[in-house]
């Protein structure tokens, strides 16, 4: 499996399965080969029938994330907090199980979970970066650039790190620096609307129009139907006095029912 040959692997399990039909690592190998094939439903039989042989955690975590594909995010939440209960002192657990809680929304929960992978491995880049990502958005921004500061450098050149740091420098006020960090991240992942929008959104802060309707015509080339930049561009048309193109833009957005 781990070369890539996933039909011998699939043929080895089902030679061992004949042999012993409960072995639980072959049924949760199993799992696994139906998982890489996005046979998720498979996955989810073979993963249950190793836990009922054996509730081992990375067992449990196999069964969360098929679950997780198959956007059971309840479901797949239980399997995760079963598997940490189990090994309290597993960092990919604790990582897992924040993932989960970010995609149920329950944000405070998650920032704890990502905590508890740090307080574990204080050098975890992931959960720097997600805790740090977490903390912006509860305001608390001063913590979230210091968690930041650190995911870059432990891994550098990591886009959504970069766009993370870009988006808490312009909580910050900190503008040139947020176009910096903003385009540092362009250029890792040119094709994210969100960061060409941030950057003109600081440049238009910083007074610099000109500039800022580039990157808001490069994030709606990507994302044409995006208030939050058609309004950005709106703003710095006006500042520019270029008043038919904003009456133009209201036209569009009021064709496609956007408000």
């Amino acid at each position: 499996m781990q070369a890539g040959r996933q039909l011998e692997a699939q043929l080895c399990c089902r030679r061992a399965l004949a042999a012993d039909a409960q072995h639980a690592d072959t049924l949760h190998l199993m799992g696994l080969l139906s998982l890489h094939a996005n046979q998720r439903d498979h996955a989810l039989e073979w993963i249950a029938r190793a836990i009922r042989q054996d509730p081992r955690p990375e067992y449990l975590a196999s069964l969360g994330t098929a679950l997780q594909q198959l956007a059971r995010y309840g479901e797949a939440l239980q399997a995760f907090d079963k598997a940490v209960q189990l090994r309290p002192d597993d960092t990919e657990l604790w990582r897992q199980l924040g993932d989960i809680l970010v995609q149920l929304e329950r944000y405070d929960q998650a920032l704890l979970s990502y905590r508890h992978v740090l307080k574990l491995n204080p050098d975890h880049p992931d959960a720097l970066y997600k805790s740090g990502a977490l903390l912006n958005q509860f305001g608390r921004y001063a913590e979230a650039m210091a968690q930041l500061d650190r995911a870059d450098q432990m891994l550098p050149d990591h886009a959504p790190t970069l766009q993370a740091r870009a988006r808490t420098l312009h909580n910050l006020k900190r503008f040139e620096e947020s176009v910096a960090e903003g385009k540092r991240a362009h250029r890792l992942d040119p094709g994210n609307a969100e960061t060409c929008n941030n950057i003109g959104a600081a440049l238009r802060l910083l007074g610099r129009d000109q500039e800022a309707l580039q990157w808001f015509d490069k994030a709606l080339a990507l994302r044409p139907g995006s208030v939050e930049t058609l309004n950005n561009k709106i703003i710095s048309l006006y500042d520019l006095q270029r008043f038919d193109e904003v009456f133009a833009i209201y036209d569009r957005m009021k064709s496609l029912g956007l408000n």
